[in-house]
């Protein structure tokens, strides 16, 4: 199989993420799945999330890839907190 035989199966989608700042490091979670990484910048950070999904989906059963999202709405809810 070529190489670009293998682009012609791969499967793009969005991932919804969350950036937090903790002390040096920046800490970025896929709420859609859970897969998590850091690295001391923003940049490095979502780089090493992006190698972490890769990982993650490269052998996931069917199963699991079957709930990769194809759509997500993403807002926020304020609430009163006592």
């Amino acid at each position: 199989m070529s190489a670009t035989t293998n682009l012609t199966h791969m499967m793009y989608t969005n991932f919804n993420v969350l950036l937090t700042h903790e002390e040096s490091w920046y800490v970025v979670k896929c709420v859609d799945n859970n897969v998590a990484s850091q690295g001391k910048s923003i940049e490095e950070a979502l780089s090493n999330l992006h190698e972490a999904l890769e990982l993650f989906y490269e052998d996931a059963e069917q199963d699991i890839k079957q709930h990769i999202p194809s759509r997500a709405f993403l807002t926020t809810l304020e609430v009163a907190l006592p």
